[in-house]
Parts: C-alpha cells; sequence; structure tokens
C-alpha cells in the first residue's frame, strides 16, 4: 500500500484535490455557520471534549504505542478497544498502523 494514497484518491489526482481544496474546508465552514444557527451548549462542549481525549487516547495508546510497537500486553477486549477507538478517529484501519 502506497503512503500517496489517501481517502481513496491517489495523491495529485483530480479527487484529491477536489477533497482537499473544496470539500474539506467546506466542511469546516459549515460546522461554523451550524454552530451560529444552532448555538452550543455545555453539555455538547463537554462530549466534545470527552471524544477528543478518548480519541487521542485511541490514537497514541492504541495505533502508537499498542499496534506499531507492541510497548504493551493486554488482553483481547482492550485490543479491540484500541482498534475501535482509532478507527473512530479515522485513521484508517489497525492494519495501515502496522504495516507503515
Amino acid at each position: 500500500m502506497s503512503h500517496d494514497f489517501v481517502l481513496g484518491f491517489t495523491r495529485g489526482s483530480r479527487g484529491h484535490r477536489l477533497f482537499s481544496h473544496l470539500v474539506f474546508p467546506a466542511w469546516h465552514v459549515a460546522t461554523l455557520v451550524l454552530v451560529v444557527i444552532a448555538g452550543v451548549s455545555w453539555s455538547a462542549v463537554a462530549f466534545c471534549a470527552a471524544m477528543y481525549a478518548l480519541l487521542a487516547f485511541g490514537i497514541t495508546a492504541g495505533y502508537h504505542r499498542y499496534f506499531s510497537h507492541r510497548s504493551y500486553r493486554t488482553g483481547r477486549a482492550f485490543q479491540f478497544a484500541l482498534a475501535l477507538l482509532g478507527t473512530l478517529a479515522m485513521q484508517k484501519g489497525v492494519l495501515w498502523c502496522c504495516l507503515l
């Protein structure tokens, strides 16, 4: 698998340029517009902060420390939880992480 293959597009292809120059910025602008229209509650802010921390843990402790380096031992259920958290963070899959 090539490092140049991102989100189903080869880096530099028309689809990749469309995504990185139009879709990705538009997604963030739409998010800001919806925040202004709908407003934000403190429970939503707390949920976002908790999810950020949980998914960051999945990437650092799971994908990087466990799956890439096997820095510690863990049970099968916790392995699944780490893989799920890393995948929910939209960082491709466990095999992609381990093959690099």
